[in-house]
């Protein structure tokens, strides 16, 4: 009141009587007096607080309605997305149709493709990933892969196969460790792994910028006994993890030995081509000499000591034909018969006859599995081959062993790959096994060289074995040998067999004719020496005998009187004009020529040919007085009987 009076206004909130009032004052200008109002405090609130508890239980429900709302749109925006994920997560994508038409079904088609795309992908990923795992796991060559600390994540079977190394084994584990089991016993050493390590770590730093492929040939050491070359393709492999080491490798080792068996054979050819000139140019100087030595012992036949120089000098030259036989055998120009023979007959004929030559510490035994044993040949030249291969047996075991002749069957598809023979379908495997001292690699590269021997000076010619190589390969054979220092050696010789073949027993011999003299020869040959010696020779014979250096000369000076000549005796091999061409001219020209041809080398080639277009005999240098007069004897006498 006092406020009120005081000129002031407002309201108040006291209590009365235990009651909480609410009073407003206010003063009357210009009068001193004042207007008071008062009121209980709950009297005067109740309106407001009516008012309060509608907006109140308004915003409530309004609130409830709101969430109701706002529940049930996003069950409407939410339900077909959920539906479609727990669909996905189920496996089952629903098709398009069934997605609702509006904004909500746009939305969720979106995702649709989405995620049949990313299934699209999945499903690609997976093949891709499959046929890589085929393709790895079914490979011909080995694959392995490293990764940068070097260890090996994948090794597949056919590393298995080349290495004999189980992925149990190399999986998990250093490359270096791996490749240390992989060398020979005595190179697995601390500073051999060391090395190894080096390399390795190497080719990792190189990942980022290796080559396409890096190219690595080496030998390795497979079950700590086996020797296998390998050829190793190496690559980077960049993926999201970082980089790898990718290893190809491929087992070679039969396509070296293929290699090295082609060199070799290259090689023994031409050896061969140059033993074959030296036999040839050799016979014709032994020819000069086995014919004078001839006449000597003619001349000598009342001094007996003198008589037997020449003897022993015959004989010596009968040595040296045989040693260029040797050559000539070596270089497949030799004579060859062809005939059907048992090897199982010719084995058992040189046991025969090894069995009396050898020391009765060697047991000497046969093994015959062939069901077909018969081949095509020349039974000399075999029995000669497999006796050489007896005796070198027998030579490397001073002491006593075991000497086996083995035979069996094989077929074309039982040869191994890149084995040199021909095409036929059925063979005759021969292995000749001795318990000896056997042969380092470097001896065994070697033995089939002419005058190469492992004996001591004097004690071989070093042409047993180059005799046995060209003897197999001129009966469409071929010839391999292993052998091990200490363990002894394994010769093998592969011959085409005949199915069904009945060897012959023997071969028919001519009974020699009677001679008959005297007649006219003329004697055509390049060197001087044997025009000589066979002129004085075929003199001794009762013969007369005309000589001719030169090949074209001949031909004129048969020409001018043909009817004048009995025979000719023709060296083939000869400059300028070649005894062959020397025969097709006096054939062409005079058809009933009578020709003896004679060469250095054997009747095997040109000889051959020049005796299927008609010459009448072949007569092989050197020869001596009684085969010259053998020669001339049939021809001469086969002129006769037409």
């Amino acid at each position: 009141m006092r406020e009120a009076l005081a000129g002031r206004k407002g309201t108040v909130e006291y209590e009365s009587d235990g009651k909480q009032v609410i009073a407003s004052y206010r003063p009357i200008p210009s009068t001193g007096w004042a207007v008071v109002a008062a009121q209980p405090r709950a009297a005067a609130l109740d309106p407001f607080a009516d008012v309060l508890n509608r907006l109140t239980l308004f915003f409530f429900g309004a609130y409830v309605v709101a969430c109701l709302l706002l529940l049930f749109g996003v069950q409407l925006v939410l339900r077909p997305l959920a539906n479609l994920v727990r669909n996905v997560a189920t496996g089952r994508v629903p098709e398009a149709k069934d997605l609702p038409a509006n904004e909500i079904g746009v939305l969720a088609a979106g995702f649709r493709r989405l995620y049949l795309q990313l299934l699209d992908s999945q499903t690609v990923l997976a093949d891709s990933e499959e046929k890589l795992s085929s393709l790895v796991e079914q490979s011909g060559d080995g694959i392995s892969i490293l990764d940068t600390r070097g260890d090996i994540v994948e090794w597949n079977p056919a590393m298995t196969r080349i290495t004999r190394i189980p992925p149990e084994a190399a999986e998990g584990k250093q490359i270096w460790d791996v490749l240390l089991t992989l060398l020979p016993i005595a190179e697995r050493t601390d500073e051999r792994l060391e090395e190894l390590k080096q390399r390795a770590r190497e080719l990792i730093d190189q990942l980022p910028t290796m080559p396409a492929q890096l190219l690595e040939q080496r030998e390795i050491v497979v079950a700590d006994c086996d020797t296998v070359t390998i050829q190793q393709t190496m690559f980077s492999i960049r993926t999201r993890h970082g980089y790898f080491l990718g290893v190809i490798t491929r087992d070679i080792s039969q396509l070296v030995r293929f290699q090295q068996s082609m060199r070799q054979n290259e090689k023994m050819a031409a050896i061969g081509e140059l033993a074959g000139g030296v036999a040839h140019d050799f016979n014709n100087q032994l020819t000069g000499i086995v014919g004078y030595a001839d006449l000597l012992r003619l001349r000598l036949e009342h001094d007996d000591e003198l008589r037997n120089h020449a003897e022993q000098l015959l004989r010596a030259t009968r040595r040296a034909g045989d040693l260029t036989k040797q050559l000539l055998a070596f270089a497949r120009k030799g004579k060859l018969l062809q005939m059907e023979i048992d090897l199982h007959h010719i084995i058992i004929e040189v046991i025969a006859i090894l069995s009396r030559s050898v020391d009765k510490r060697i047991s000497l035994q046969q093994v015959f599995r062939a069901r077909s044993p018969v081949i095509l040949g020349d039974p000399t030249q075999i029995q000669n081959a497999f006796l050489n291969l007896g005796l070198n047996a027998r030579d490397a075991m001073p002491n006593g062993g075991q000497l086996r002749f083995e035979t069996d069957q094989m077929t074309a598809a039982d040869l191994p790959e890149h084995t040199s023979v021909g095409a036929d379908e059925l063979y005759v495997r021969v292995r000749v096994i001795d318990t000896g001292t056997g042969m380092d690699a470097a001896t065994v590269q070697r033995i089939f060289e002419p005058f190469f021997t492992t004996k001591q000076p004097g004690k071989g010619t070093g042409m047993g074995l180059a005799a046995v190589y060209g003897t197999v390969r001129s009966h469409n054979g071929s010839i391999n040998v292993s052998s091990e220092l200490g363990k002894g050696t394994v010769v093998e010789m592969l011959f085409p067999a005949i199915e069904g073949g009945r060897a012959e027993v023997a071969l028919s011999q001519s009974e020699p004719r009677p001679f008959v003299a005297p007649y006219h020869v003329l004697l055509i040959d390049d060197e001087e020496m044997v025009l000589e010696v066979g002129k004085r020779l075929l003199e001794t014979l009762g013969h007369t005998v005309t000589c001719c250096s030169d090949g074209e000369k001949a031909v004129a000076l048969f020409a001018k009187k043909p009817e004048s000549f009995d025979v000719v005796i023709l060296d083939l091999v000869m400059p300028h004009l070649s005894g062959r061409e020397v025969f097709e001219r006096l054939r062409a020209a005079y058809p009933k020529v009578r020709v003896i041809v004679c060469s250095g080398y054997s009747v095997e080639g040109e000889a051959q040919k020049v005796l299927d277009l008609g010459a009448r005999q072949f007569l092989q240098k050197p020869f001596r007085r009684d085969q010259l007069a053998e020669s001339l004897s049939e021809t001469i006498n086969d002129l006769t009987a037409t």
